[in-house]
């Protein structure tokens, strides 16, 4: 994996969540051009994806990844638990938007291209 960088890793997620600090960690270890995850919620499915910088992916040691996946946990799941109290997100999408909005902050500060799709006419 490490040396071509031209391999794309699929896998699925059975609870429909985005990617955890474990899938970063293994991405960018393993130089994986693009991480794919297929998951679940009620009855629709999605497709995460990461692709690695056309630069390459930044030189980051797996336990800053860890930390700021945690941080980022905590963060988020404050505000998503707010709004679930305020009647403005239904507590059974709660998990899925905090992992969400996780992704979207290792996206940033790590640079790089993170999507998220529903998957139509999969039933």
């Amino acid at each position: 994996f490490r040396q071509r960088g031209d391999v794309s890793l699929g896998h699925n997620h059975v609870f429909g969540k985005s990617f955890s600090d474990e899938d970063w960690v293994e991405a960018i270890d393993k130089n994986v051009a693009e991480l794919i995850a297929i998951g679940e919620r009620d009855g629709k499915y999605y497709r995460y994806k990461l692709q690695r910088p056309s630069t390459g992916w930044v030189s980051v040691k797996a336990s800053n990844i860890r930390d700021s996946f945690k941080k980022y946990k905590l963060n988020h799941k404050s505000f998503v638990l707010k709004e679930v109290s305020n009647g403005n997100l239904s507590d059974a999408v709660s998990l899925f938007e905090i992992f969400h909005r996780i992704n979207v902050d290792l996206s940033e500060l790590l640079k790089v291209k993170y999507t998220v799709e529903r998957i139509k006419g999969v039933k």
